[in-house]
């Protein structure tokens, strides 16, 4: 399987091997979630694609968003996650690992799978190449 980049990141790789870990809890709903969030400090303003995990706890009935991208160790309830990453719901795709395995296997690489968001003019994609598309505004 091919891994997709996006200025070096390795958050689609990050979250499609980390979501079964996490699985494990049978407590837990897990979720792989690609969405587009809008950067802040150096990257400021710029909207580009990420993925990370969902863990829906079934008993308490809360939601942690955890991100272990790039290096970091980001675990905190959804609703924050979605507020410092400066989410949109209507750009937030989740996928159960069922579905994440079906995208997986038949498209050859881990995300993103949501093609109609790829050719957005406010979304960047640096260095970002899939099935012949490639976007360099950077």
């Amino acid at each position: 399987m091919s891994e997709v980049e996006i200025d070096g990141g390795d958050c689609f790789v990050v979250a499609a091997t980390l979501a079964p870990v996490v699985s494990l809890d049978p407590r837990c709903r897990v979720y792989i979630v690609h969405g587009i969030p809008t950067g802040s400090g150096p990257i400021e303003g710029v909207r580009f694609w990420h993925a990370w995990v969902e863990a829906e706890h079934r008993e308490l009935g809360f939601a942690v968003a955890i991100d272990h991208s790039n290096g970091q160790q980001a675990e905190m309830p959804r609703n924050s996650y979605y507020k410092v990453a400066q989410l949109d719901e209507g750009r937030i795709w989740r996928f159960t690992l069922h579905e994440a395995l079906e995208r997986m296997q038949l498209l050859g690489h881990y995300g993103p799978w949501v093609y109609g968001y790829q050719l957005l003019d406010d979304v960047r994609h640096p260095g970002f190449t899939l099935a012949g598309y490639s976007d360099s505004r950077a």
